[in-house]
């Protein structure tokens, strides 16, 4: 059966491709899942211009993400939080806490792009990496301070 990619499947192809496949595992997986559709005649005369939609659309958002790290590079946020008396915070600062600060900053970064091998429970300045995509990362520096006590 010829189908039409909606979307990147592992081991198939990349989203707009067109491929010969087994009916069972059209019909199946496939089609269920919305990651295929069946290949017309009207699909496979338009298959070009979709693909240089979707070309179009990826320049834009690449476009998009390295004006936003553009901006963000080298940016220092601080996020103040509780110390005990053996130096280390209360609780401790997560990806949550770097997006919420850059939030602040007026910079909308997702949870799952900050790269942070642990936690942070001490004070001190750290180099913390975003990641926008497989090409494209760039890093900020983060000061974890004492929350100053409120009179």
């Amino acid at each position: 059966m010829k189908i039409i990619l909606l979307q990147d499947v592992v081991n198939l192809g990349i989203k707009y491709d067109v491929k010969d496949v087994a009916d069972g595992y059209a019909r199946n997986f496939l089609f269920p899942k919305s990651l295929a559709k069946l290949a017309t005649k009207s699909d496979l005369s338009n298959i070009e211009k979709m693909r240089e939609m979707e070309r179009g659309k990826q320049r834009k958002e690449l476009a998009e993400i390295q004006n936003v790290a553009k901006k963000l590079e080298g940016q220092k946020i601080e996020i103040a939080m509780k110390i005990s008396e053996d130096g280390t915070f209360y609780g401790s600062i997560t990806s949550a806490n770097i997006v919420s600060a850059l939030k602040k900053k007026g910079f909308d970064v997702k949870k799952e792009q900050i790269v942070l091998k642990k936690p942070i429970k001490e004070a001190g300045v750290y180099d913390v990496t975003i990641k926008f995509s497989n090409e494209m990362e760039i890093k900020i520096r983060v000061a974890a301070t004492e929350e100053k006590a409120k009179k």
